[in-house]
């Protein structure tokens, strides 16, 4: 029987549902975040407040970036059932590499995957006293897609990134 696959599927349905998932992944951006730990706490410490610091970028980065951060940071780290504000613990952060990709919709990079922003934050926690408990570097990334993807998704990976491991860690 012609234009049947041997499951008797029409061979047009076939290519039609092929074309169909390539474009779906084509408007679908690849993004997430990662934690590197650069130096764990030498031991467990379990605190209920943490200070919140911004420290100065290490390279160019907009201000709206740096402000987004701080305030996903604020919202996860502060919220009900997380920690209260105090000297416990600081968590001092600062942005050390950011790479807003490629902005336009339908640009060459969005299909071959050159497009992709991120921007990682190096997290530090201190004591008291200032003494280094421990020390992270979370990145937060975003590809490109034929619909665009707003960096505002990378921030809020890396935000993620750092709440989740600080409330593992701390909490």
């Amino acid at each position: 029987m012609r234009g049947k696959s041997e499951r008797g599927a029409p061979r047009g349905a076939m290519v039609g549902v092929g074309l169909a998932a390539a474009f779906g992944l084509a408007l679908v951006a690849c993004s997430g975040g990662q934690t590197t730990v650069m130096a764990p706490p030498a031991q467990p410490m379990k605190v209920s407040a943490i200070t919140l610091l911004e420290g100065k970028a290490m390279v160019s980065c907009p201000p709206e970036i740096m402000s987004e951060l701080h305030e996903k940071l604020t919202a996860k780290l502060y919220k009900p059932g997380a920690f209260g504000k105090g000297p416990n613990v600081k968590l001092a952060y600062r942005v050390v590499d950011y790479n807003a990709g490629d902005n336009a919709r339908w640009s060459f990079g969005s299909v071959t995957g050159q497009a992709k922003g991120s921007v990682t934050v190096e997290a530090v926690y201190l004591d008291k006293s200032g003494k280094e408990l421990g020390k992270i570097r979370s990145e937060g990334k975003v590809g490109s897609s034929l619909l665009g993807k707003s960096m505002d998704d990378a921030v809020e990976h890396v935000a993620d990134e750092v709440a989740m491991y600080t409330t593992k860690t701390f909490k």
